[in-house]
């Protein structure tokens, strides 16, 4: 069996920033997904290295959503159910040593859940074929 993949959260301004400027963008109708590859280097410069042993054999994950989301009730909302699908499925369709953030939509606060796994599996999807062609 093989073992889980760590997920590492992103938490620092300046990590979602350097996704942002460096990162693939997939858009869904309930979520935005930026995604980068980081090899080794990349990680010490954006400083998103892990602390921990085996940080390299990690994915790093972040999550946020806009004020067009809604108040703080619904930001927070949207961000606490995409950060359930992920934690169920990114482990499996992740590969080490990417970045992934994900942005909420408005749509992802009231949409069904099973559309919000749906959406998050066909962005990461899309955004590892766009990362294996560059």
């Amino acid at each position: 069996m093989t073992p889980e993949l760590k997920l590492v959260r992103l938490k620092a301004r300046r990590q979602f920033l350097y996704l942002a400027k460096q990162g693939q963008k997939v858009p869904r109708k309930t979520l935005v997904l930026q995604a980068l590859p980081f090899n080794e280097a990349e990680q010490i410069k954006a400083k998103l290295l892990a602390r921990q042993p085996g940080a390299y054999s990690a994915a790093f994950v972040g999550f946020t959503a806009s004020k067009k989301v809604g108040n703080a009730v619904a930001r927070n909302r949207a961000k606490r159910r995409l950060a359930a699908a992920v934690r169920l499925l990114l482990p499996s369709l992740a590969q080490p040593g990417q970045a992934y953030v994900f942005i909420a939509r408005g749509t992802s606060v009231d949409a069904p859940y099973a559309q919000i796994e749906q959406d998050l599996v066909t962005a990461i999807q899309i955004a590892q074929k766009k990362m294996n062609h560059d």
